[in-house]
């Protein structure tokens, strides 16, 4: 990586430098790995006090410190496996009420999302779409568990060929409800 930072560096790569982009990220997640896993010996030792700080930090450092603790996880001993699989839970259950918490936002935006641009040789153009049925599909896909790859591709495939009315209407439906229904039958 580049003295003057990750953006000049990240510029002066080629579009498809596949190992370059995995070394940049490797490069920049390295320093907190290590810091977590300091923070993690730290949590696991017999000083009380250190020990609480270490957690609390690592609380605050939320799906940061996600990879490392899960990773890195104390299965030797009952009380730490539980411990630290409980603190992957809050970290996770924090990341996603944020998340769903921005995913309920967007489901009043109606603006259009623009389509790539996939070229003369692709047959089928990508449906429409707007940021609001983006919404729709992505919180579905984190909500609706059980649900099969093809069964996830149908009901999407039967939201976004409704008319715009139609879709805001299954919108609208979802947030009085909060219930999800098969949309192909």
């Amino acid at each position: 990586m580049s003295d003057q930072g990750v953006v000049p560096a990240l510029q002066a790569m080629g579009t498809n430098d596949e190992p370059g982009f995995e070394r940049m990220a490797t490069a920049i997640s390295a320093p907190c790995r290590r810091d977590v896993g300091e923070l993690l010996r730290l949590l696991r030792s017999e000083k009380r006090d250190d020990s609480q700080k270490a957690a609390v930090v690592i609380m605050n450092l939320g799906s940061v410190a996600f990879p490392t603790v899960l990773g890195s996880i104390h299965r030797d001993t009952p009380e730490d496996y539980v411990w630290e699989a409980q603190l992957l839970v809050e970290i996770e259950a924090q990341s996603r009420a944020g998340l769903l918490v921005e995913l309920e936002r967007m489901l009043g935006d109606k603006r259009a999302v623009k389509q790539p641009d996939l070229g003369p040789g692709v047959e089928e153009k990508p449906i429409p779409r707007r940021v609001c049925d983006e919404s729709y599909l992505m919180m579905r896909k984190m909500l609706v568990t059980g649900e099969s790859e093809d069964a996830q591709y149908l009901n999407e495939r039967a939201f976004l060929t409704r008319s715009d009315k139609e879709k805001d209407a299954e919108i609208a439906r979802y947030k009085t409800t909060r219930k999800w229904v098969k949309l192909t039958e």
